[in-house]
């Protein structure tokens, strides 16, 4: 393995290679990998793709820093990457990870299904959710985030009430 890193970083051969993810993975993901090397390896490709940084949030999720995945996620956003579903769904489960895993799904379900919303409409297309539990303040203010900079309105119902989210305020004045 230390071999194959090391011809890897010296001979800048993975910028273009078909299985540069693959290799991504292994380093991020791998019992048998080596997370910062994973690191090393992504800051040196020059244009990463969704799949390079979905190696990354995926390798994040399991490691025992997953709240670094959020700011990976952002420096995604900032480059203009596209998103997929995955993408979404490594950076909640890093987010997520130090709560129980059904706990967590239920808890927080709404961020991924507005990240869904995100990405599966039309600019400017308002995103619903209805949620049978009642909204977390965690989620709030991420959905409050959110609708500011997509500049997206988003109406989320969850057991109490209607909850309708634009340009970074909602409806309930934060009362609920």
């Amino acid at each position: 393995m230390k071999q194959l890193q090391a011809h890897l970083i010296t001979t800048g051969k993975f910028q273009f290679h078909p299985s540069r993810t693959k290799l991504l993975e292994l380093f991020a993901v791998s019992p048998a990998g080596n997370f910062s090397f994973a690191g090393k390896f992504f800051r040196q490709i020059q244009y990463p793709s969704t799949n390079d940084y979905n190696a990354i949030l995926r390798g994040l999720a399991q490691s025992s820093e997953p709240t670094q995945s959020i700011s990976w996620y952002r420096n995604m956003l900032q480059c203009g990457t596209k998103i997929d579903a995955l993408t979404c769904s490594f950076a909640l489960k890093g987010c997520a990870r130090d709560e129980d895993k059904e706990n967590a799904i239920n808890y927080h379900s709404e961020k991924l299904a507005v990240a869904y919303g995100l990405i599966s409409t039309v600019d400017g297309t308002p995103i619903q959710v209805i949620k049978n539990l009642r909204i977390c303040v965690d989620c709030h203010a991420f959905i409050k985030i959110i609708s500011n900079i997509y500049n997206r309105e988003i109406i989320v119902r969850d057991r109490a009430r209607f909850h309708r989210f634009k340009d970074g305020v909602c409806s309930c004045k934060d009362y609920w």
